[in-house]
């Protein structure tokens, strides 16, 4: 089983084109997000217009990383800011029950946009499109 999404490699089918190769059940998402979210293009109906970041805990450390790396390479806080300027704000979706702290650390991270929502979705997401993918891999055989 492959625990991957749809647009991970591409926007040009490659993860199908992978799965298909080496004959592995894929979960049925088409990113992190929408398997955090359930699967199956939920992720497109959470954010219809595509204007808003979904940031996941473990997100905002990687975010807060690049921002130090485009630094040292040389990008300001313009170019960085400008880098989401088509985005509304951030969907917070706390995975593990620590809202506080992952606002927290959020603003201080210094993404530069403001959180529209947060929602305490837990894990439940992912174990099912985990336990849809085993389905469908038994049933394969």
């Amino acid at each position: 089983m492959l625990v991957y999404g749809d647009l991970c490699l591409g926007q040009n089918g490659e993860m199908k084109k992978l799965a298909d190769e080496y004959g592995v059940v894929k979960v049925d998402a088409v990113n992190c997000i929408d398997c955090q979210l359930g699967g199956k293009g939920k992720f497109f109906e959470a954010d219809p217009e595509h204007n808003l970041m979904f940031m996941a805990p473990g997100m905002i450390g990687f975010f807060k990383h690049a921002k130090e790396a485009l630094q040292k390479e040389g990008v300001n806080e313009v170019a960085f800011a400008n880098m989401f300027s088509g985005i509304k704000g951030i969907v917070l979706l706390d995975t593990c029950g620590n809202t506080k702290k992952c606002r927290e650390e959020l603003e201080k991270s210094g993404i530069g946009l403001s959180i529209l929502e947060t929602k305490e979705i837990g894990l439940e997401g992912v174990k099912q499109v985990i336990i849809d993918a085993i389905q469908h891999a038994s049933r394969a055989k």
